[in-house]
């Protein structure tokens, strides 16, 4: 019996296993149907699609798996080049010290920033009175949180205030001092790359960690997370020495999140914090360097966050998001699933439909989900969902957010890749003729919908028979011309289990015979395959042009 398929195997080339490669893709054993040597090849979210699902954008990209940051970081550019600089829009200002929603005002006609730089420096350095120092460092904290980076250029310019502002942020006697040094470290973490890079060059990343979990005040703690955040996306070695030096630091953080009497403005800059620090997946080496590794810690506490009442919708999507990047990194899967995350995940995609990027980062967990817990999701009326997202949120009428249809198809596509009762609990839904429906105006879809039509074919006759003859045919038959190895293998497959099925046979012949499928282009199609390099395809080809000659 052949293997069934999920939407990745027609889209993945070369999956690796989770153990023994941490790549973005993973295989899973199943005993899918009556065949107990099946496998489901189910690939997890990659790092462009937790961005894309930030960015409202769609990419299915995969990023290489190299951890491509090394020891360099001199590029001061501000895209993701390639060499593990992520792009810099995930920074933010504080414009505000006790705000963090606050937003940028214009500074007044005669502000002069240069004239406030040199004026604030001997003071600064040389005043032994903590009320001038205080004033020079809320003089040079006001400049840099006006968000200009030529500001930070001229502030740099002064010898040592780096060093300067680190002696003020130690001193606990003179709290406000220390809150307006933060203030003035955060902001210059949040400028170019040569900025961050002139805070983290100065020992920053400890000094900020130590400060998140000391008893400090409000402030203090929310300018040090918030620093952390924007020195996270500065490099890919910035952000894993945060995570190796803090995995024992960010546990009391999303315990933060969890605790309802936490100061919403606090709350705030931790989820911008660890959507940066879990913005991509992570690699193998780091989860066997942190013993034990931060999904163990945390990942019964993004569960708590989700079973709560009422719960906020940034801290579903940031335990939503936490829990996809995870996945990403494949050995992080079994914390996961001790954590049963799987039972909270469907209401995401019912009970809130005002929340416009639920839905996205539920699909990116649904999608893709392994053997193990399919039928965990379904007794927990996941089919209902898609259902929901696909009547209600009116996919099947091109509506709603393209990442949303394609991932609504992609996990359709995934559960008929089951066992034979969770593909009849997706037929019972009635969920195939909607998608298909989507291919007449969505054509990057129907490479999944061949999937699903393939899936379906292989299970009884009567689940065959509950396809929609014609378009499940149209479908096949136009992608006997991809370029794509398994697409042409599922397409063609899924072609000759219909021929197999007398009242699906005559569909197919009635529809050539009457020029439905243009006559010629399917035929042609059918020769040309013959001589395909893969002689499985050719093969296939031939069994398929043969049964048409002798019907």
């Amino acid at each position: 019996m052949s293997e069934p398929l999920s939407n990745s195997t027609l889209t993945t080339v070369g999956t690796s296993a989770a153990t023994s490669d941490p790549t973005l893709t993973t295989v899973s054993t199943s005993a899918a149907t009556s065949d107990p040597t099946l496998t489901t090849v189910c690939t997890s979210a990659t790092s462009t699609e937790l961005d894309a699902v930030n960015s409202g954008d769609d990419d299915d990209t995969d990023d290489s798996d190299e951890d491509s940051s090394d020891d360099d970081d001199t590029d001061d550019s501000d895209e993701d080049s390639g060499d593990g600089y992520v792009t810099r829009t995930y920074q933010k200002f504080c414009y505000d010290l006790r705000n963090p929603h606050a937003q940028p005002l214009p500074p007044p006609p005669d502000f002069d920033a240069v004239k406030i730089i040199h004026s604030s420096a001997k003071p600064l350095f040389f005043d032994d009175d903590p009320v001038a120092q205080l004033d020079a460092v809320t003089k040079f904290a006001t400049v840099l949180s006006m968000g200009s980076h030529d500001f930070i250029d001229e502030v740099l310019k002064v010898p040592n205030i780096v060093e300067q502002l680190w002696k003020f942020s130690a001193q606990n006697d003179y709290p406000e001092l220390k809150e307006m040094a933060l203030w003035a470290l955060n902001n210059i973490a949040a400028g170019w790359c040569q900025h961050t890079r002139v805070v983290v060059a100065s020992g920053g990343i400890p000094k900020l960690l130590k400060l998140c979990i000391s008893k400090e005040s409000l402030i203090v703690k929310m300018q040090a997370i918030w620093a952390l955040g924007n020195i996270a996306v500065y490099s890919q070695k910035t952000k894993h020495q945060i995570l190796e030096l803090g995995a024992t630091t960010l546990y009391p953080l999303v315990c933060m999140l969890k605790d309802t009497t936490t100061d919403k403005s606090l709350s705030s800059v931790i989820m911008f914090a660890l959507l940066n620090f879990f913005r991509e997946r992570i690699p193998s080496k780091l989860y066997f360097q942190l013993q034990p590794p931060i999904s163990v810690l945390v990942s019964p506490t993004l569960v708590d966050i989700l079973s709560m009442e009422n719960t906020r919708e940034e801290l579903v999507l940031i335990a939503l998001h936490m829990f996809a990047c995870f996945l990403a990194s494949g050995l992080y899967k079994k914390d996961v699933d001790k954590a049963n995350m799987y039972a909270q995940i469907p209401k995401f995609l019912v009970h809130h439909p005002k929340w416009k990027e639920v839905p996205n980062y539920a699909l990116l967990i649904i999608r893709d989900v392994d053997e193990s817990n399919k039928q965990v999701l379904i007794d927990n009326q996941v089919l209902l969902g898609l259902k929901h997202l696909i009547e209600v949120e009116g996919l099947n009428k091109r509506g709603g957010d393209k990442f949303i249809r394609k991932g609504v198809c992609r996990a359709i596509a995934n559960f008929t890749a089951g066992t034979s009762g969770q593909l009849q609990a997706v037929i019972d839904m009635k969920l195939i003729s909607p998608l298909l429906d989507l291919t007449k105006s969505e054509s990057d879809i129907k490479e999944v919908a061949a999937c699903v039509i393939y899936n379906v074919t292989r299970g009884s006759s009567e689940q065959m028979m509950s396809l929609p003859g014609k378009e499940s045919i149209e479908v096949l038959c136009e992608l006997l011309s991809s370029t794509d190895q398994k697409i042409l293998e599922s397409c063609l497959k899924g072609l000759d289990n219909l021929l197999a099925n007398s009242a699906m046979a005559e569909i197919f012949f009635e529809m050539v015979d009457e020029s439905v499928l243009d006559y010629g282009g399917v035929i042609d199609k059918l020769i040309a395959l013959k001589k395909h390099d893969n002689t499985e395809i050719g093969d296939m080809a031939k069994k398929i042009e043969d049964k048409w000659i002798a019907h």
